[in-house]
């Protein structure tokens, strides 16, 4: 439900748009443009991104010389510190009977520039803690870019290793297998070279034998026929060893077993992403402990029924909270 101070202060139906100085009031869109259009009216929009608190708008006249929105009659003289708003006596009657001690009368407070400077010093703390903080950003959003330049690098400097030794290892095998390959085509070409010349032999020596035989050179026939069964003898074993060497020694590629169950079954990751704490006294974790240590804690909240404080202690822990001084501050 709305509170008043969510609400037009002039039609009590819409939501707050802007404030009117002259009359103190928050108002409506439509309210707003009517006060707008108001000769010597001093209007402006609220900035609704900020917390609707007391130190929202700053007016003319100081806080307790100001109308309520809700009672324009009355002037705003107390300030309820539960609720953070400004009340009149009609506000504290009403609705805020049962914050009476929280309650301060605004006319019974003094607050000077000493005290006001003691404050904003805490404001210039923090500034100079966010810009350090700032700086210290920008340095880590380099030492990021650095450390993704050094990581990629050293990834594909690792590659590169098992790359070469890779490249080393396939160009052996294929070494292996080409001097294999100049071996047969070596021997087969050995033997067609001794088939072309035993061939010319036989043709050489059956020409002979036949002019020979034209020309009755009997004499002649008979001593080359001395030496024809042993010329024959040596064309045979010729023959013979190259029915014998003319064959393809087979040969074939066969996968390393270990290279293969290791790189394709057993290896599941490239390497590890080991993180390192910065500032920290806790020893860096791997991807894989971190995996482990996820899945342990699966396993116990499987094992254990999850504890959920009632109402009661909740509350209890809430406003132990907002009493610590780092919360409620000195402001």
């Amino acid at each position: 439900m709305a509170t008043h101070a969510d609400v037009c202060g002039f039609c009590f139906i819409k939501p707050v748009f802007g404030f009117c100085e002259n009359c103190s009031l928050r108002l409506c869109d439509t309210c707003f443009t009517v006060h707008t259009k108001a000769s010597g009216h001093i209007t402006f929009s609220l900035d609704k991104t900020l917390s609707d608190t007391v130190a929202t708008v700053v007016r003319k006249s100081d806080i307790h010389e100001q109308k309520c929105s809700s009672h324009t009659t009355e002037n705003v003289s107390f300030y309820c510190e539960i609720h953070d708003t400004p009340i009149c006596g009609r506000c504290m009657r009403l609705n805020h009977s049962s914050c009476l001690k929280s309650v301060i009368d605004l006319h019974d407070i003094s607050f000077n520039e000493q005290q006001t400077n003691e404050r904003l010093s805490h404001f210039d703390e923090l500034k100079e803690e966010i810009q350090v903080i700032e700086e210290s950003v920008t340095e880590n959003i380099k030492t990021v870019d650095d450390l993704k330049e050094t990581y990629m690098n050293a990834i594909k400097s690792y590659r590169k290793r098992l790359d070469d030794r890779l490249n080393m290892l396939q160009s052996k095998i294929e070494s292996a297998g080409k001097s294999k390959c100049d071996a047969n085509v070596e021997r087969l070409q050995n033997i067609a070279d001794k088939c072309k010349d035993t061939y010319a032999r036989i043709d050489q020596k059956r020409k002979l034998i036949e002019e020979l035989l034209r020309n009755n050179h009997e004499r002649n026939l008979f001593i080359i026929s001395k030496g024809l069964d042993k010329e024959i003898t040596e064309i045979k074993e010729v023959v013979r060893q190259a029915k014998l060497d003319n064959h393809v020694v087979q040969f074939g590629f066969v996968e390393n077993s270990s290279l293969d169950r290791t790189l394709l079954n057993d290896i599941h990751e490239f390497g590890t992403l080991q993180e390192t704490c910065d500032g920290s006294e806790m020893e860096p974790e791997t991807t894989l402990e971190v995996e482990n240590n996820v899945q342990e804690s699966k396993k116990m909240a499987e094992g254990e029924q999850s504890v959920i404080p009632n109402i009661e202690e909740q509350k209890d822990f809430v406003a132990t909270q907002l009493d610590r001084q780092l919360i409620k501050g000195e402001i």
